[in-house]
């Protein structure tokens, strides 16, 4: 083994060493003792003439988020964080080194969707409406920090459809005497039929060149407007925050958007076994 993959073995051995000690309540404590049980679920509505008693614009231009660039350094380190990447880092390293070794389920995973959603039956109610889709669902142990942006999660999917429903964005959770919630969601519809508005029939060409957070390929000629071949309809910026109370079910309703959340108080996680975290195993 050469200096260089002596030096890749050394890096890749404190990493391991750092991720895999135990879970104790010593260990836990630079993370903080408020954790919770997270659940979220987002429903796209589908429904035109529910949605078109407002008016909506057909695109959103420069829309900047709410939260902190990923490239811009947090107030304070955030071990939360660090230890998340640092677990990416070790999963990185193992692909490169071609170690016949697989990363335990038992080794901790910040921020790591669980199997099962305690929410699971009000989504299949909801799910087969014919207005309705639930199109993001997922369940966590978080252990929720004191600023909103800290940890935000990031939200990328695309519904598709008659319209075509696209959800850029994010939300974060925190408390700050109470919990709360902030959302910072991007909701575009797209239709595959072209629009008889006349207002997108005449667009600047400069605006092709134009940069927008969640959807940078635009077309924009005499001919009317178009986002990856498809017709900006209507489009909304879901930013709300909202205070919670622990084990009580919360909504968050738009026109175009509802959100879903429990937060459910998490005093002893233990985090190599994930029946003993969920509450409904």
């Amino acid at each position: 083994m050469n200096l260089f993959h002596s030096a890749q073995m050394a890096l890749f051995l404190s990493l391991a060493t750092l991720l895999s000690f135990p879970a104790s309540a010593d260990n836990r404590q630079p993370f903080g003792d408020n954790w919770y049980r997270a659940e979220v679920m987002l429903v796209a509505y589908r429904n035109a003439s529910d949605i078109d008693q407002e008016h909506w614009p057909k695109i959103i231009i420069n829309s900047e988020s709410i939260f902190p660039a990923p490239t811009t350094r947090p107030k304070r380190f955030n071990p939360v964080v660090a230890l998340y990447r640092y677990r990416q880092l070790q999963r990185q390293w193992l692909a490169a080194l071609k170690l016949p070794i697989v990363m335990s389920d038992e080794l901790w995973q910040p921020l790591a969707p669980l199997s099962t959603l305690q929410l699971k039956r009000e989504a299949n109610r909801i799910d087969p409406q014919a207005d309705m889709d639930v199109v993001w669902h997922q369940s966590w142990l978080e252990p929720v920090q004191d600023d909103a942006g800290v940890i935000v999660h990031a939200v990328n999917l695309t519904d598709s459809g008659e319209p075509e429903i696209q959800i850029t964005g994010g939300f974060s959770l925190y408390l700050s005497r109470y919990l709360h919630i902030s959302t910072d969601l991007h909701v575009q519809h797209l239709s595959s039929q072209m629009p008889t508005d006349p207002q997108l029939k005449t667009l600047n060409s400069s605006l092709a060149n134009t940069s927008t957070t969640s959807f940078p390929v635009i077309q924009a000629t005499e001919a009317p407007l178009t986002i990856h071949g498809r017709y900006p309809i209507r489009a909304t910026e879901v930013r709300q925050k909202r205070r919670m109370r622990s084990k009580e079910l919360h909504y968050i309703d738009h026109p175009m958007l509802g959100i879903v959340v429990i937060l459910t108080p998490v005093e002893f996680p233990d985090l190599t076994a994930e029946a003993a975290l969920d509450p409904q195993g």
